[in-house]
C-alpha cells in the first residue's frame, strides 16, 4: 500500500479505493465493470503464488494496478487474493514503451 510520502512524488496519482471483497471479484473477472487485462505471476512459496494485476476499467476506459495478492498453491491450500484485507487500493497506471536487453551467446 502506497503511504502518503509515496504518493506525494506522483503528479495525477489516481487510486481506486476498494474493499477487499469488491477486489477479489475484480481478479477473479467477477464483475460487470472491470476486466483484467493482464495477470502476472511474480514470485512462489511453498503454500501460496503471489500475482499482481492490470485491471480496465471498462466505464472511464482507465487502467489500475493491483498490490501483491496471494492465491493457495495448491487445492489444500485456502488462500485467497485480498481475503484479510478491509482496504485496498489499486493505482492507475499507463501503458509505456520499455527498451530491454537480454544476454545472448556468443
Amino acid at each position: 500500500m502506497c503511504t502518503e510520502t509515496d504518493t506525494t512524488k506522483y503528479e495525477n496519482w489516481n487510486p481506486l479505493d476498494l474493499t477487499g471483497e469488491q477486489a477479489q471479484q475484480i481478479v477473479f473477472n467477477d464483475s460487470y465493470r472491470f476486466k483484467v487485462e493482464e495477470e502476472k505471476n511474480i514470485g512462489m512459496s511453498r503454500w501460496a503464488s503471489e500475482h499482481e494485476a492490470i485491471i480496465k476499467d471498462l466505464k472511464t476506459g482507465k487502467f489500475y494496478k493491483t498490490p501483491v495478492y496471494r492465491i493457495g498453491a495448491t487445492e489444500s491450500q485456502e488462500e485467497r487474493p485480498f481475503d484479510d484485507e478491509y482496504h485496498v487500493t489499486f493505482v492507475e497506471v499507463v501503458k509505456v514503451p520499455v527498451e530491454s536487453y537480454e544476454w545472448q551467446v556468443v
